[in-house]
């Protein structure tokens, strides 16, 4: 354990990020040279990446005796960590689809933030030891990630609804039907709101938020938009392009929602620090 540990302890978000950008870089190849051992560059660089991300989260967590998303980095660190997994079980599910230049974008941009936190002071952490705060916080981002996706697939099935349309767009982007995108959305959808409120009434449970905090009134703009979509969308005659973009707002929302500590400088920020030191 303590030679794993300390192998895993010289992992840095460098690491793991440059193997999802390689990887990155193979897909947007694949449209100019679509040939098969770039697809396994592709894959291999993301596994690679993968692995190190974990070993990344395993240290963390192994060294603060809890499931390491405490803080807003964390929680950074763990959504891409999720959203990179989501990759690779699409690409190894179906090889044609076109799905790195959707989902890696978003990992590489949370791996991003993260980094760009810790250059700038990390985040104290908050209660994440007990059973209901570590709920608190894994339906919250979780539901975060289901929500991703289903932005993902809304902006999906407008691509393939152009391609449909128009012929020549995006031609060599491969997507699933308009109907197998439509039934990923509404799954999507519908597993994200219970997860955010269950999160949201811990939250508030929990920690006794305050409805001046730009952070929370911003979780809960959102989660009234994902409850209005969730609503619309059990009518079966709504569907198509207009859910793909009332979907993409609610999305955005939940992110900026899911970003508020370093957008907004909210009370989280300022919570005294516990001496962990970053890794």
């Amino acid at each position: 354990h303590k030679s794993a540990m300390d192998f895993a302890s010289r992992i840095s978000i460098l690491c793991f990020g440059a193997s999802y950008a390689i990887s990155m870089g193979a897909e947007l190849l694949r449209f100019l040279w679509p040939h098969r051992w770039v697809r396994w560059i592709a894959t291999s660089a993301a596994l690679a990446g993968l692995f190190a991300h974990s070993l990344f989260l395993l240290h963390r967590g192994w060294i603060a005796q809890r499931i390491p998303i405490a803080n807003q980095f964390e929680s950074l660190i763990f959504v891409s960590w999720l959203m990179a997994m989501v990759y690779l079980y699409l690409i190894i599910r179906d090889r044609r689809l076109s799905a790195g230049i959707f989902v890696l974008p978003v990992t590489l941009s949370l791996v991003g933030m993260a980094a760009f936190i810790t250059q700038n002071g990390d985040i104290a952490d908050e209660d994440g030891t007990s059973v209901l705060s570590a709920t608190h916080g894994l339906t919250l981002l979780v539901g975060t990630v289901v929500m991703v996706i289903a932005t993902v697939v809304a902006i999906m099935y407008l691509i393939k609804l152009r391609q449909l349309r128009l012929g020549t767009v995006f031609s060599r982007v491969r997507l699933p039907a308009l109907e197998r995108l439509d039934r990923m959305n509404l799954a999507a959808v519908y597993l994200a709101w219970p997860l955010l409120t269950i999160g949201l009434g811990l939250g508030f449970m929990l920690r006794h938020l305050r409805v001046d905090d730009p952070k929370v009134i911003t979780t809960l703009v959102a989660w009234l938009i994902l409850t209005g979509l969730a609503h619309y969308r059990y009518q079966p005659e709504h569907r198509g392009q207009r859910v793909a973009i009332l979907t993409i707002i609610a999305g955005i929302a939940v992110l900026v929602s899911f970003l508020g500590d370093p957008i907004f400088g909210t009370a989280h920020l300022q919570s005294p620090p516990t001496g962990e030191g970053r890794s």
